[in-house]
């Protein structure tokens, strides 16, 4: 991957947004304002993509292989739940229900709707779900020559139980949205571009970090040892206290290592006993 991923250009914009009150209120009306034939059976999720999707596109004809690419971060959360309630009470799951809560579905009913054949891609992730989008976007050659990308986000009635599954207080506003970017053709006009900047380097690994720290600690060694080094008083205590330092970290992860084989042999030791009660509370 390049260094710095160039800009998106982009030709269209739709967003939705709404607040989930503590009742939910159907998107029906606002879909067929939009559609002139909107699909039947489809759930929340995909009413929320399609609303986003008109607003986005408007009247513009997309080439048929636009590809489209869709973030969340909750997914199909209320079919979902209800799917799931419904086998732990050994409730026969619906089958619209059932098929509908599959990602891809949503993506299914946006080129249906408008008339795509171009490929769909899903990133679900709890964060980072749009980022992730847009950098695959980005790399992705399929989408330079234009494409849909979206923010996908439903909710889930009750309330309370909603905000629990996600982690919120009680104050916490919820919102439902369905944000789209429609990324230009080449040659088309763009009303602006986006720059994601250059891509996250992955951390370092622990032994990575252990081969450094070693390397430092034998090049200060060295430049200690040489003989014009103590004349430097100021440079002698700072090189000394980073040394210092770096042995700790070592140490660090010494102790660690020796922690760790020091659980094994006593597991191994009760394995051995034959006590398994003992080893899986070890666990």
């Amino acid at each position: 991957m390049d260094a710095e991923l160039s800009p998106m250009r982009i030709a269209g914009l739709g967003l939705y947004t709404a607040p989930a009150d503590e009742h939910s209120a159907s998107l029906r009306a606002l879909l067929r304002e939009r559609l002139a034939n909107p699909p039947r059976r489809i759930n929340r999720l995909i009413e929320l993509a399609l609303i986003g999707a008109a607003d986005c596109i408007g009247e513009q004809r997309l080439a048929p292989e636009t590809p489209v690419m869709l973030a969340l971060s909750s997914g199909c959360v209320a079919d979902s739940w209800q799917l799931l309630g419904d086998a732990l009470n050994e409730v026969p799951a619906m089958p619209v229900r059932f098929i509908n809560v599959s990602s891809n579905m949503t993506g299914f009913y946006v080129a249906q709707s408008f008339g795509l054949e171009g490929s769909c891609q899903v990133v679900s992730r709890e964060t980072g779900a749009w980022a992730a989008a847009l950098e695959l976007a980005a790399v992705d050659p399929g989408c330079r020559r234009g494409a849909l990308v979206a923010a996908l986000e439903e909710a889930a009635w009750p309330m309370d139980q909603h905000r629990e599954r996600l982690g919120l207080d009680r104050q916490v506003p919820v919102l439902e949205t369905s944000a789209w970017l429609r990324l230009a053709r080449d040659g088309e006009a763009a009303i602006g571009e986006l720059s994601l900047g250059p891509p996250r380097e992955a951390p370092e690994s622990m032994a990575e970090r252990v081969a450094a720290w070693q390397n430092d600690i034998r090049d200060l060694e060295a430049a200690a040892a040489a003989p014009d080094f103590w004349d430097d008083s100021d440079r002698a205590q700072s090189a000394l206290a980073r040394l210092a330092a770096l042995k700790g970290d070592r140490d660090a992860v010494a102790a660690s290592d020796a922690l760790l084989e020091d659980a094994a042999a006593a597991l191994d030791g009760l394995a051995e006993s034959g006590n398994d009660e003992e080893s899986e509370a070890f666990y």
